[in-house]
């Protein structure tokens, strides 16, 4: 049972992004900011570290995809594995 909640519970921006990209254009811009917003923390911490500009950015938007793309194997597979092989698989990335 706590592993299916462990699956509720975990929230992907692209499901709603994909609803509206071609209904709501505000909505979509909104979803484009948050993405935008989380991307520049990401590229932030990781320029931090000792990255240059660019490899931060590409970095921290492979980052975003594997989070993203975790959270559609999630949820077809219902248990929360590839999120914690995406997340270890980070690690290894951010590793100098």
């Amino acid at each position: 049972m706590e592993q299916q909640k462990e699956t509720t519970d975990i929230f992907s921006l692209v499901a709603i992004a994909r609803e509206v990209s071609d209904s709501n254009a505000q909505l979509r811009k909104t979803c484009e900011e948050v993405y935008d917003s989380w991307i520049a923390i990401f590229a932030q911490k990781i320029k931090d570290s000792g990255y240059t500009e660019e490899e931060a950015q590409n970095l921290a938007v492979a980052i975003q995809a594997l989070i993203e793309s975790a959270y559609a194997l999630v949820v077809s597979h219902q248990n929360a594995k590839p999120m914690h092989i995406a997340s270890e698989q980070i690690f290894k990335l951010l590793k100098r």
